[in-house]
């Protein structure tokens, strides 16, 4: 095919799929199955870490991916959704308080990159929105204890520590799925 000025264009395929692009019920449900499989790996795959956050590197890896391929303001959020009422059906966690901490690194990177309208451009600084929007699970917790008495055995030692390494694992979870993305969108570039 071609342009009017006569240059052509690659024609796509009826089969292609594109990486980035808007809502549809095919991206909703890819979203949808992102949150599932961050339940199905973290029920299924036991680090010997031992440390708070630790399923942080699949969980924003994830995240990560699911809002890299949807231009939708909510895309993470989608994704956060499906994680805590996954959690929520197959009994994972403790019930609905970690179904919401399920939702809110979703929500809070949804809201942080509201505020960044040309975090696309700048994706070097999205593993560091990611890390802070994973980080804000142990802060939730640490309300929720001063403020109800919730005990949670990752505030045994403090606050810092879980918040430290939440950072750490949300901030490799998330710089691994945007190291993948772009080499993939440069391998497409290439095509």
């Amino acid at each position: 095919m071609t342009l009017s000025d006569g240059a052509s264009y690659r024609a796509k395929a009826p089969s292609t799929i594109e990486l980035v692009g808007p809502l549809t019920w095919a991206r909703l449900a890819f979203l949808i199955g992102l949150g599932t499989l961050t339940v199905f790996l973290h029920q299924r795959f036991h680090f010997p870490l031992k440390l708070p956050g630790h399923h942080g590197l699949e969980a924003m890896a994830l995240l990560t991916a699911g809002r890299l391929s949807c231009s939708t303001r909510w895309a993470a959020t989608i994704v956060g959704l499906s994680t805590g009422a996954t959690a929520l059906a197959v009994g994972a966690g403790h019930g609905v308080v970690d179904a919401g901490l399920d939702i809110a690194p979703g929500l809070c990177l949804d809201l942080f990159l509201a505020a960044f309208a040309g975090w696309r451009a700048h994706l070097f600084v999205l593993p560091a929105i990611v890390a802070v929007a994973f980080a804000t699970k142990p802060l939730i917790r640490a309300v929720l204890h001063a403020g109800f008495g919730l005990e949670f055995g990752s505030l045994k030692a403090g606050l810092l520590f879980p918040f430290s390494t939440h950072l750490l694992f949300g901030l490799t979870g998330a710089a691994i799925a945007v190291a993948l993305w772009r080499i993939t969108m440069r391998k497409l570039d290439q095509k």
